[in-house]
């Protein structure tokens, strides 16, 4: 069991778009879509999509901007 991945960006910025690819790349089985911060974080197992900048969020462990994930991803693939 991983601990779950958060992904932050804008909305309009690819993160539903990517997802499935920085799935794949962390190793998690679900992906959760618009999460706000409203609803109980899923602690495991999960990439968390989410346009909410509150620093609350950040504190959550694993937590990534958009671009900075997408790069991280595409040095593994070119490596």
């Amino acid at each position: 069991m991983k601990r779950s991945v958060i992904i932050y960006g804008p909305k309009g910025s690819g993160k539903t778009q990517h997802a499935e690819q920085l799935r794949q790349h962390f190793g998690l089985e679900r992906i959760v879509d618009d999460w706000d911060g409203s609803r109980p974080y899923p602690s495991y197992d999960c990439l968390v999509l989410t346009n909410n900048a509150h620093p609350s969020i950040a504190a959550r462990g694993n937590y990534y901007v958009l671009n900075r994930a997408l790069l991280k991803a595409a040095q593994v693939v070119s490596a």
